[in-house]
């Protein structure tokens, strides 16, 4: 690990004002530090940002339930606000991780974590994510990446709240030099390329302070499964996120995202057209499951994927729609 040194911000204009010159921001530093020790990532300074007034707690806002940048994982995984619509959260809050994580991690970072690529996350890999000229995974190992080729690199986005977030559609919260600004998830997440070789279109002075969920009447219901290689402690294969309305048999309005299938959380834009209006039968699921796969370009050790998303996408409408 390359020397660095350590302050403690005391306000969010402190916080950002060294950020476009290497500092970096420490919270739970559950993806950061082993990044700094890896070198894959560097900073001239690391600013603590625990003592900053970035909100830590879960609340109704004026028609939302915003949750701070602060909050941890743990948090999440049991606040009562979050019954109800917004149960997936929870759900996917206590499959992240082990407990010691889940009570340091914040859902800031959570957000903002980089991929698990082995090839990104290996020092004497040049790849495409860090500035190289191609994306080793392609013709290398690969299971474990994007069967959508939306970007030049292949890693897979590993949050599970992300995906959650995505189908609530939530707004994220942004503090920078230029002051506070709200931009919603779908929009903030986007494939890495050429002139922005990250996730999201984060501007180089600005930190995550809250999410905002729009509220949701009782007839909404959600559920997030995932499948994994292990049975808990590990990231997901494949994710997927369902929140949906139904009155009487009929399914008003559905939102699908799936985490573990593309370098960003994934809206399933052709699964929800199959379902919206229908009362979601076998066959008009099978639909869903078959509009699953479109624009996927699967490599060949991945397409496994394909299979797991759909076996997870019918389970959960059956469960919602039971």
């Amino acid at each position: 690990m390359r020397p660095l040194s350590y302050t403690a911000s005391a306000t969010l204009d402190e916080a950002v004002a060294g950020l476009a010159a290497g500092d970096r921001l420490l919270a739970g530093g559950t993806d950061l530090l082993p990044l700094l020790k890896a070198d894959v990532l560097r900073a001239s300074r690391l600013v603590d940002i625990k003592r900053a007034p970035v909100p830590d707690d879960i609340r109704r806002v004026a028609g939302h339930i915003r949750i701070g940048a602060l909050a941890t994982i743990a948090a999440i995984a049991d606040h009562p606000l979050l019954e109800g619509p917004c149960s997936l959260l929870r759900q996917a809050a206590r499959e992240t991780a082990t407990a010691q994580i889940r009570n340091r991690a914040t859902l800031g970072g959570n957000l903002l974590q980089r991929p698990r690529c082995w090839y990104y996350r290996n020092s004497r890999s040049h790849c495409w994510l860090k500035g190289g000229a191609d994306c080793p995974a392609i013709e290398g190992h690969h299971e474990h990446h994007a069967i959508f080729d939306d970007s030049p690199c292949r890693a897979i986005h590993p949050s599970d709240l992300a995906g959650c977030l995505l189908a609530l559609n939530a707004e994220v919260v942004l503090f920078g030099l230029a002051g506070e600004r709200s931009i919603p998830l779908r929009e903030f997440y986007q494939p890495p390329e050429d002139e922005r070789r990250k996730e999201t279109v984060l501007a180089p002075d600005e930190i995550i302070t809250g999410i905002d969920i729009p509220e949701l009447p009782d007839n909404w219901r959600s559920i997030y499964l995932k499948a994994m290689e292990r049975k808990t402690w590990a990231f997901a294969l494949v994710g997927i996120a369902i929140v949906l309305q139904r009155s009487g048999d009929t399914i008003d309005e559905v939102r699908i995202a799936a985490t573990g299938l593309a370098q960003i959380p994934r809206r399933l834009v052709y699964c929800e057209q199959a379902l919206a209006g229908t009362a979601g039968t076998g066959d008009q699921i099978g639909a869903a499951r078959d509009a699953l796969g479109h624009g996927a370009h699967p490599l060949p050790d991945n397409g496994y994927k394909l299979d797991l998303a759909r076996g997870l996408l019918e389970r959960g409408l059956r469960t919602l729609l039971s």
